[in-house]
């Protein structure tokens, strides 16, 4: 197997991981009438959470190397979350210019919604 397709950060899984993860530390399923219900509000809250996507303080990593490892190691995944995730195209130069840190997040709040579904439909339940 190539070394690089070894080494290649896979958000995908981690931002699934952080998801679940967040869910059993920090989420009273209690309180929730449904699955439907946490996911939803899941999708409201998560995006501005540091421990899921970085995006309270801009920086999930808080390490721009770091960030630029893993952004560098998915072009292709950084083209799809900008073209699809709702920049125009100010957005994108304002993320560009920002730096790998901004472009780490915006990866991570692109696959946040999926990786939400996806907790729920491996069985999580309220």
């Amino acid at each position: 197997m190539d070394k690089k397709y070894i080494d290649t950060y896979d958000y995908e899984n981690a931002v699934y991981n952080d998801v679940l993860n967040y869910v059993n530390e920090e989420i009273d399923r209690s309180q929730f009438e449904s699955s439907r219900e946490l996911a939803d509000y899941l999708k409201q809250i998560l995006r501005d959470c540091d421990d899921v996507t970085g995006g309270g303080s801009q920086s999930y990593t808080c390490n721009s190397e770091l960030s630029r490892q893993y952004v560098s190691d998915n072009f292709e995944l950084l083209a799809e979350a900008l073209d699809c995730g709702g920049y125009d195209l100010g957005s994108v130069l304002d993320l560009i210019y920002s730096g790998p840190d901004a472009l780490d997040v915006a990866i991570r709040c692109y696959l946040l919604d999926d990786a939400i579904d996806k907790v729920f439909n491996t069985g999580l339940e309220v």
